[in-house]
């Protein structure tokens, strides 16, 4: 089976902690950052800042802060704040307001083309995972990469796994090793496995193989079923078009990568493709489900 070699290079410069829970609650936004503050050996003016907001107004004035940072930093934003399934982010005092999950994945997306795909996004709070729906292969990733968790987390649990991650990162500059010593609970969301495994499977499925067989024919039976297309062109010139629309192109990979990736290509094309034809025949299940 060939190799896939993956460009998985992330750049960061900056933490940014910003706590959206009340105040008469654990503070361990403001705790984890004096822990990082305090850390041996380890310089972080400038590196690791904090701030508290107290509504959600507060928290979309942060937020622009942060976009703004991002044109000529590569940060990686770590949130402390309640959330819900359906809501998304709890933010502010008692009387919390929900910033929905879909505003987030915006916001998170523009940070990540202004610094070139290097925005981590780290999220300290009940049903975080959510977040990770919000991701689409067509569209440009909101994060290099995602740290959240997908039901409750109890807030000591929270500050003591997130300064191992940190001081990893500090020590060593290397975000695998840092992943290394997060929680099982924790979920590890990498934006190129989630690209290379939804375009894997779109290639697989549609436009190789038994699969692109599939797609021809269906898309000629679909086609065939207008009476206008049936009369004048006929199922020779349907099928040939179908042939052409389903073929493998490099230009529209390298499309889809500038698009999603905000201007890199993690994997070469012939690469990916070599890595796919290399995999052993799909059931047919799988062929079913395109």
């Amino acid at each position: 089976m060939a190799e896939l070699r993956v460009d998985i290079s992330f750049t960061n410069n900056m933490v940014l902690i910003l706590d959206c829970l009340p105040s008469d609650e654990m503070q361990t936004g403001k705790h984890l950052f004096e822990a990082l503050r305090d850390l041996p050996d380890i310089k972080l003016t400038g590196y690791c800042n904090y701030l508290k907001v107290a509504s959600r107004s507060e928290f979309v004035e942060a937020l622009a802060k942060v976009l703004r940072l991002c044109e000529k930093n590569w940060p990686i934003l770590h949130i402390e704040a309640h959330g819900d399934e359906q809501s998304g982010l709890l933010v502010g005092g008692n009387e919390s307001e929900a910033f929905a999950w879909d505003d987030l994945a915006n916001f998170a997306r523009e940070c990540n083309a202004a610094c070139g795909h290097n925005f981590g996004l780290v999220l300290a709070s009940c049903h975080g995972r959510y977040l990770e729906s919000r991701v689409r292969a067509t569209e440009g990733a909101p994060f290099h990469f995602l740290v959240s968790f997908e039901g409750k987390i109890l807030a000591g649990d929270a500050e003591r796994h997130m300064v191992r991650f940190y001081s990893m990162l500090f020590r060593t500059a290397s975000i695998d090793e840092s992943f290394g010593v997060l929680p099982p609970e924790a979920s590890v969301f990498r934006s190129h496995e989630y690209f290379l495994r939804e375009y894997g499977r779109h290639y697989k499925r549609a436009l190789m193989g038994k699969g692109r067989e599939l797609t021809i024919e269906r898309q000629v039976s679909q086609m065939m079923k207008m009476p206008l297309v049936a009369e004048y062109l006929g199922v020779q010139k349907v099928r040939a078009i179908a042939k052409r629309v389903t073929e493998l192109s490099e230009d529209k990979y390298i499309e889809q990568s500038h698009r999603f990736f905000h201007g890199g290509v993690p994997v070469p094309y012939w690469e990916f493709v070599g890595y796919l034809r290399s995999l052993p025949p799909a059931p047919d299940g799988f062929y079913e489900k395109s």
